[in-house]
């Protein structure tokens, strides 16, 4: 049975070495798969023409970023970065993504 964090007013939540458990990123293959589809077959708006920055991304950019996303991010790469990162920082407050 866990034990349950005791608090007191305007502190915070009592932990011990019980507490913490090791933090996993486990994407299933299969987002990954509905993501490329989804990024494969997005339907890009028109630009408009002239604008650049000042109305937000421009699609071209995003475009290359999508691309990018669908190609040549190692995505299993990073998640075992993360992972590496969230056992070395597990004493961490923080979520391992925000101590970077």
């Amino acid at each position: 049975m866990r034990r349950k964090q005791q608090t007191v007013a305007n502190k915070e939540p009592t932990l011990s070495f019980s507490d913490i458990h090791p933090f996993r990123i486990q994407v299933p293959q299969s987002d990954l798969d509905d993501l490329n589809e989804r990024l494969n077959h997005t339907r890009w708006p028109d630009e408009l023409p002239g604008v650049g920055w000042e109305r937000g991304v421009p699609v071209g950019y995003l475009k290359e970023l999508a691309e990018h996303w669908r190609t040549r991010y190692n995505w299993r790469m990073h998640e075992a970065e993360f992972e590496r990162a969230a056992s070395v920082q597990h004493h961490q407050r923080l979520h391992p993504f925000v101590t970077w």
